[in-house]
């Protein structure tokens, strides 16, 4: 696999079969990568953000097919807000 190839996956976790699946376009190289597509893709367009992960996608390239469990990694994110300063005074 090399270039642009059309994407098939679902979850099959969440009772998807392949009549169920999402379609997208990447550049990949093997189906691994495929299947990082995929989750990247669930996630940013349809409500994987709400799911809990670690997730099984299978996805299908030019009729190879394979499923993958794939975990997303947490990024923190730090929210900073003042409670004092050395004016004395609490700000909200």
């Amino acid at each position: 696999m090399s270039g642009e190839s059309l994407i098939l996956y679902w979850l099959p976790d969440q009772g998807q079969d392949r009549e169920d699946a999402f379609e997208l376009r990447a550049k990949v190289w093997d189906l691994a990568d495929a299947a990082t597509e995929a989750a990247e893709d669930y996630h940013s367009n349809h409500d994987g953000w709400e799911s809990r992960w670690p997730q099984k996608f299978t996805v299908e390239v030019e009729g190879d097919r394979a499923t993958f469990e794939v975990d997303r990694e947490a990024v923190p994110t730090f929210h900073v807000s003042l409670c004092s300063s050395n004016d004395g005074e609490a700000k909200p």
